[in-house]
């Protein structure tokens, strides 16, 4: 909420100052598009983990700050895995159980992720949705000019 009040904050001063309404459209369109663009990267490597990655039982066991925010922790087998997204802290009891469950183990040279069925949710909507967004705004923004 806080990056919409300033860049509306910009753009007003922006205008002020007599720079083109155009102008500061297309400035606000090439960070949307920057926006999206990485929001499509993100989720395309997190979709490729989910593409590498084999089916696992598991068991929630609590949950961790290993990279500085909450993560939940599952035991495949006798491995502690971390999951591949932060926590939620809404809905956790909901999202989370501590019953055996099935996820999807990614496992890399250094490190194994796990992506839980949550995750995996995100991934798949967040490709669904960033990708048609980006190329609705890229078709506005080509067609401005």
């Amino acid at each position: 909420m806080e990056a919409f009040v300033v860049v509306a904050i910009i753009a007003v001063l922006l205008l002020i100052l007599g720079v083109s309404l155009v102008s500061v459209a297309a400035g606000i369109m090439i960070v949307l598009i920057a926006a999206l663009g990485g929001m499509l990267i993100l989720f395309s490597i997190c979709g490729i983990f989910l593409a590498m990655s084999k089916r696992e039982d598991a068991r929630l066991d609590g949950f961790e700050k290993p990279h500085g925010y909450d993560t939940a922790m599952y035991l495949c087998g006798e491995e502690r895995i971390a999951n591949i997204f932060p926590a939620e802290g809404v809905l956790r009891e909901r999202i989370y159980r501590n019953t055996d469950c099935v996820v999807y183990v990614c496992r890399m040279k250094k490190r194994s992720v796990v992506i839980d069925r949550h995750s995996a949710i995100i991934i798949v909507t967040g490709i669904a949705l960033s990708l048609p967004s980006l190329i609705a705004v890229v078709i506005e923004f080509v067609s401005m000019f």
